[in-house]
């Protein structure tokens, strides 16, 4: 997720709040502190205007 954040220019604030999350629990995923749930990787997904598909793939590389 942080590359495709950082690849659009979105900070982790931004994309928290187009994601309608908290910018701390954003913040706690992209350091591996916490595992989404699906609806949560949707709405990030949504949030960076790509697939929740292309997005899970680009985090198992």
């Amino acid at each position: 997720m942080r590359a495709t954040r950082e690849e659009q220019g979105i900070s982790q604030e931004a994309l928290a709040l187009k994601a309608g999350l908290h910018r701390n629990y954003y913040s706690s995923i992209e350091r591996g502190n916490h595992n989404p749930s699906h609806l949560v990787i949707l709405k990030i997904a949504e949030a960076l205007d790509v697939k929740a598909s292309e997005l899970l793939a680009r985090a198992g590389q």
